[in-house]
Parts: C-alpha cells; sequence; structure tokens
C-alpha cells in the first residue's frame, strides 16, 4: 500500500504526462504539492504555484500567481493538488476566469474540471405561499373540509407501501408461507375493482385465499394498524390552519380515502391534537373514493354553504371538490416538495427500502411544514439545529448499524470507543443493541486516549515519535510542556525541537515508561474481554490510536473506522480493520464524509476535554479548546441526531436490514452543500491539535 505522498505522485505522473510539453500551474501548496515539485520538477515545465490567500508570494523558487496573471505568464493548463472533494469549491475560485481565457483545469488525475450545474432558482407559484395565505383562504369560506394523509398527518415513510414492507420485517418469523408487503397490495387492490375495501375485508381475503387462521389474522391486522400509528407525524401548520377555522366558528369536516375502521381513524387523529370537527367521511365507510363521489356526501350535510377543501392530492382534493362545486386548496405532501427542491436529486436513491426510511424520516421532519419552500425559490433554508442534524443522523446512524454487522460477523467479544469521537456513537450502538434485543453482542466500552495520551506510552524508543516531531506546529517549549509532560527539562529555545529532544532524550524515555506502566493498569482496570475478537471503533484515522493501544496492551484489535487513511508508518497499514469508506486517501473518491468530517469529529465528540495523560492516580486533562457556543451547539446537535436514530431503529423493530453501504447516507449529507444555510445555525468551530501544536478550524460549512 502507498503512503498518500506517493500516490499523488504517481497518479500525477501517469495521467498529466502528455502534457510535459505544457507551461503548467499547481494549484494548493501543501506537502503534496512540494512532493511533485522535488520529484518531478526537472520533468516538466512548472511555471508557478496558486494558493486563494497567498498570491504575490514565493514558495519554493515558485511564484503563487493571482488567478488574473495566468494568461500574461503564458499559462497552458491548472492542475489543482487537492483531494476531488474540494475541487468544485477551488474550482468556483477560478472558473470565470480559466474558462474566458481557455485555461483548463484538470485533477491528478487526468479528468478534467468543470463547474457542477447548481440547482436553478425556479419561480415555481407555490414558493410564494405561506401559512398566512391559507389562514385569509379559510377566512372566506363558511365551512372547511380536511383531508387527512399527507395534509393534517403524514407518515415517516417515503410512500404508502413502505408501511407494508417495513412489516415484512416484522412478520418474518410468522411463516406465512407469502410475502406479506407483496400479498397485501395485491389484495387491496383486487378488492378495489369490486369496492372501497375496509381493513378487516382485506385481511379476510387473504385468510381465504392462504388458509390462516382468524387469530393470526387478527394480529397481523393489529400489528398494521399498531404499525400505522407509529409511523404517523402531524404536520403542525395545517393542524394549526385546522384549529383557526374552528376558533373561527367554521364547520369543520375530514374527508379521506381510507381503508381503515372509523374507530382508528379518530383514534389516529385524537392522538395528533385532532378533535372538534363536525363529522369524518371515509371512503371503506361509503364504498367510495373523493373521486367516485364521496363530496357528495358532505354536501348532503352543507349544500347551500361555501365549501373550502384543503388537501395534497389534484385528482382526488382539487379536481374532485371543484367538480361538485367545492372549492380547493392544494397543499403539496413532503416528497412532492422535495422534487420542487434543490434536494431533488436525492429521489434518484431511493430504490431500497431502508435508503427510503432514511429519505422518509428526514423528509417528514424537513418539509413537515408545506410552506417549508416559501420564500426559498426551491433552495432549502436550513434555520435551526433540528434542521442541519437531519442531514447529519443518516450517515452518523448508517455506520453504527454497519459496525454492528462487522461485531456480528467476526463474533466479537468486545469493542472499544475511544474519546473523544466515540462518546456519541457508543450511545448509539447501545440504543441500537437495547431496542433490537441483541443481547449477545457486547455492550461497548469507552476508553479515554487521545494523540498524546496513548503515543508517549506507546514509544519504545523516540524513533516513534519522528513522525510526529516533523509535523509539530507550535514552539519547542510548547512541545516540552504539553507532549513530555516533565519539569527540569533543558530547554533551548533557539535550537531545533531534534537538538532539544537529542539532549533530553533520557528523560523523555523514563517519563514513557512511566506513563506506559499507568496505562497499562488503566487498561487493566476496564476488564476487556479478549476470548475473542476486540474490534475499536476510530472515526477518521490512519490507524495511528489503532497501533499505539496495540503496543500498550501487547493485543492484536480490529478496527472499524469511517474511513481509514494511508500512514507514512508501514505497520500502521498493516493492521486490522475495516473501512466503511474504501479509499486509500482523501485524493481518490469524491464523498462529502470527507468535506465534512473535521465537523462531524466535532459534532460527535464528548463535552470533556481533550485527554492530556492517565497518571497513577488519575486523568489530566488538557484547558478546554472549545467555545462555550461550540459546546452548546454540539450538545444541542447530538440530542437530535440521537432523536432521528431512536425514530428510525423503533421503526424497524423487526430487525435492521441485512447491508448498509455508505454511498446513499453520503448523498444525504451531500445536501448541507445544496441548503442555504442561516449563519446564526453555525457558530465559528475551533479545536486545538495538542498532539500538533496548532488550531484545527472547523469553521462555517
Amino acid at each position: 500500500m502507498q503512503i498518500e505522498w506517493k500516490y499523488v505522485v504517481e497518479t500525477f505522473n501517469t495521467n498529466i504526462a502528455k502534457g510535459k510539453d505544457k507551461r503548467i500551474v499547481l494549484y494548493g501548496i501543501g506537502k503534496h504539492t512540494k512532493a511533485i515539485l522535488d520529484e518531478l520538477g526537472d520533468q516538466y515545465n512548472f511555471v508557478g504555484l496558486m494558493d486563494a490567500e497567498k498570491a504575490g508570494e514565493k514558495l519554493w523558487g515558485y511564484p503563487i500567481l493571482h488567478v488574473n496573471e495566468l494568461k500574461e505568464n503564458g499559462v497552458d493548463l491548472i492542475v489543482i493538488i487537492a483531494r476531488p472533494s474540494v475541487h468544485q469549491i477551488i474550482y468556483r475560485r477560478i472558473a470565470e476566469y480559466v474558462e474566458n481565457n481557455n485555461i483548463p483545469a484538470f485533477s491528478i488525475t487526468g479528468e478534467q474540471i468543470h463547474a457542477e450545474e447548481d440547482f436553478q432558482e425556479l419561480n415555481n407559484q407555490y414558493y410564494l405561499f405561506q401559512k398566512q395565505n391559507l389562514l385569509d383562504e379559510i377566512d372566506k369560506y363558511d365551512v372547511i373540509s380536511f383531508d387527512v394523509f399527507d395534509t393534517l398527518i403524514m407518515r415517516k415513510i417515503l410512500y404508502p407501501k413502505d408501511l407494508f414492507l417495513l412489516l415484512d420485517y416484522e412478520f418474518k418469523d410468522k411463516n406465512l408461507g407469502f410475502v406479506f408487503s407483496d400479498i397485501r397490495q395485491e389484495t387491496e387492490l383486487g378488492l378495489m375493482r369490486l369496492r372501497y375495501p375496509k381493513l378487516s375485508e382485506i385481511y379476510d381475503s387473504i385468510r381465504v385465499k392462504y388458509d390462516l387462521s382468524k387469530e393470526i389474522c387478527q394480529e397481523l391486522m393489529q400489528m398494521e394498524i399498531q404499525k400505522e400509528h407509529q409511523l404517523i407525524i402531524p404536520r403542525d401548520d395545517i393542524i394549526e390552519a385546522f384549529h383557526y377555522a374552528i376558533n373561527h366558528n367554521k364547520k369543520v369536516y375530514i374527508v379521506s380515502d381510507m381503508y381503515l375502521p372509523i374507530t382508528e381513524m379518530e383514534a389516529l387523529l385524537e392522538e395528533n391534537g385532532i378533535s372538534g370537527f363536525e363529522k369524518l367521511f371515509i371512503s371503506c365507510e361509503y364504498r367510495k373514493t373523493k373521486q367516485e363521489g364521496l363530496f357528495s356526501e358532505l354536501l348532503l350535510f352543507e349544500d347551500s354553504k361555501r365549501i373550502l377543501h384543503i388537501g395534497d392530492d389534484e385528482k382526488a382534493d382539487v379536481l374532485a371538490a371543484e367538480s361538485l362545486g367545492i372549492s380547493a386548496f392544494k397543499i403539496m405532501k413532503a416528497y412532492e416538495m422535495v422534487n420542487h427542491s434543490s434536494y431533488y436529486k436525492i429521489m434518484d436513491g431511493s430504490d431500497k427500502i431502508y435508503n427510503r426510511y432514511y429519505l422518509g424520516l428526514m423528509i417528514s421532519r424537513l418539509f413537515n411544514s408545506p410552506f417549508a419552500l416559501y420564500g426559498t425559490k426551491g433552495k432549502y433554508q436550513i434555520n435551526t439545529l433540528d434542521k442541519l442534524s437531519n442531514l447529519i443522523a443518516p450517515t452518523i446512524l448508517n455506520y453504527l448499524l454497519w459496525i454492528i454487522q462487522r461485531v456480528q460477523e467476526q463474533k466479537a467479544s468486545d469493542i472499544l470507543f475511544v474519546s473523544r469521537d466515540g462518546y456519541l456513537p457508543m450511545k448509539i450502538y447501545q440504543m441500537i443493541c437495547q431496542k433490537q434485543k441483541l443481547n449477545d453482542l457486547p455492550k461497548g466500552k469507552y476508553i479515554y486516549t487521545s494523540g498524546r495520551a496513548a503515543s508517549i506510552p506507546a514509544m519504545t524508543d523516540i524513533t516513534d515519535l519522528l513522525p510526529m516531531l516533523e509535523e509539530f506546529k507550535g514552539d519547542v517549549q510548547e512541545l516540552f510542556t504539553n507532549i513530555f509532560c516533565l519539569d527540569g527539562y533543558e530547554v533551548n529555545p533557539d535550537a531545533s525541537i531534534a537538538e532539544n529532544v537529542k539532549v533530553n532524550v533520557d528523560e523523555i524515555i523514563k517519563e514513557a515508561q512511566q506513563e506506559r506502566i499507568d496505562y497499562q493498569s488503566y487498561l487493566d482496570d476496564q476488564n476487556i474481554c479478549f476470548d475473542n475478537e476486540v474490534m475499536l471503533f476510530d472515526f477518521f484515522s490512519k490507524g495511528t490510536g489503532q497501533d499505539n493501544l496495540e503496543r500498550i496492551l501487547d493485543k492484536k484489535l480490529n478496527g472499524v473506522y469511517l474511513h481509514k487513511s494511508i500512514s507514512g508508518i508501514s505497520r500502521r497499514n498493516e493492521i486490522d480493520y475495516f473501512s466503511l469508506y474504501k479509499a486509500n486517501n482523501h485524493y481518490e473518491k469524491n464523498y462529502n464524509v470527507f468535506k465534512l468530517y473535521s465537523l462531524l469529529e466535532y459534532i460527535i465528540s464528548s463535552p470533556e476535554p481533550c485527554l492530556k495523560k492517565i497518571s497513577k492516580e488519575s486523568k489530566l486533562f488538557f484547558p478546554e479548546d472549545r467555545t462555550i457556543e461550540g459546546k452548546q451547539f454540539m450538545i444541542k446537535i447530538q440530542k437530535g441526531i440521537f432523536e432521528f436514530c431512536v425514530d428510525f431503529i423503533d421503526s424497524f423493530s423487526g430487525g435492521i436490514p441485512e447491508r448498509f453501504d455508505g454511498e446513499f447516507t453520503d448523498s444525504i449529507l451531500g445536501l448541507i452543500e445544496k441548503s442555504t444555510i442561516e449563519s446564526s445555525v453555525l457558530p465559528d468551530l475551533s479545536t486545538y491539535e495538542w498532539f500538533n501544536g496548532a488550531f484545527k478550524v472547523v469553521g462555517k460549512i
């Protein structure tokens, strides 16, 4: 396995070789650009570099050019030296100039980079509607009629048929002899050719055809009703309009095409705060749908008054009502709104039930209000942390479900969640195990560690720290105070880090040996079960934490990473691990998790400060490096993510699907870039990387 800089150099040389006679500018001034210049500088005609903040300066003997200087310097092409996840961000900075001057930009893989087509703002009339428009319309009428599903209430699934697919998981141990979801839909459609059926009639037909007992069919029907209740969520703005009508002395009715009996419908409505209406008209009671004349039953009660019907279906709620002289106000169902928003492409991935349920649950929250697109021209606006959490939660949850499958496959006897990134994931893991009754899985242990706290005890000689010393960005005094943690060092601020380390090497090793003893004692107290494989949760890593813990424990671990990238230290590439996102480094794939990984790490982290070291007496922490606003943001968004995860798992009470990949949830994460985010939602976020001696800016999305 190649280390990352070698991969970049070799990929560049393979794919850009045809441009050796061209005048090339490299965009980016990181270590990979330097590696290309060092290894290939005499083979290519590099005429300069580019960087958004350093234009006008000089680096490694090359001028850093401003975009407006490219033409006068005779530049033929630009190669962007950055991971694919930020190509578009970089290219947008230079797109207008380079396209006007025919200067192409390429990635190191030789692919020409073009500006991605953004969602075009639309002038759909629906973007002009807000709740007040509906209330004003209600004021004009004496009688108001409301549809039920996708109007007053909605399900937390994408399509109605998904309820039956979820029940397939519930019924998998029933040995019915058929696929429930197929037969349930087929039977209902067959009966509807004769008349609109009641739910009891649907199950009677299934009972007769498949020779089931009345008891079994009654149980199945009750489980469907129970699942229906579980999946319902109120559309709060329409319920507010419902109560507005009642409070303004309007006569209010409810008209619905539905197979549930009237007692169940009334209970469902009552649960969601819908009561006080005059009468409920249900198609299965009158044996006809809205399009077949159900509204005529309403007219028998209110034939002389002006009536307004509010619903989501163009044919059933608008045309059918208007054909009988009833006015109609159409609102959009949630998934219809998605198709008219900047999120429209996400619907392409709704081919699998668990993908649809991620999508259905997310949509039921983000598009709960039929007026969520008011004033947006289609670009969704994120103005609360709850909304943001619904785009992040699927990635976190999917990762934990994938981890559980790895734990099951490996028959692991324990799983370790390392601080601080393991804080929220362990809570979600334990919640899933408890709700899914996965009693044979290890409960999980939260292990205190950090880059500094594990690297020093794992050190056997000073060469183990050389990679860290080479990348340490702080000064010599900070290195000895924060990393080596021992008074009495002979520190010469005028000498290099390497020279100071050499003078104090004996004391450094002595401290490391004591810390190793203390850390081993701490780990012994955690009662880690090594009967079988022990899994180690780590989020984004090159394997440093796993390598250090293995050396301290003198045991092998098996990592489960969101992404494990290649390390410059060969033994860290030889550890046992699974990685959900399979790319050797961030240059190979354009995943959204790569764009937002620092924000994700911030979000899932523990509210405790970073661990400094474990001594015989206690755990010692570095000073808190996050702002008060940043920690409040973290705590609130964790709450929203956890609630999403609970909701998802509760709906799959019959068991989780067998296979999860990260592609679709990564697409959901990518919707953040297709949103307008209000500045009040995200504070300025940063953490201090103590082991690197520098701040890591998470920043705004």
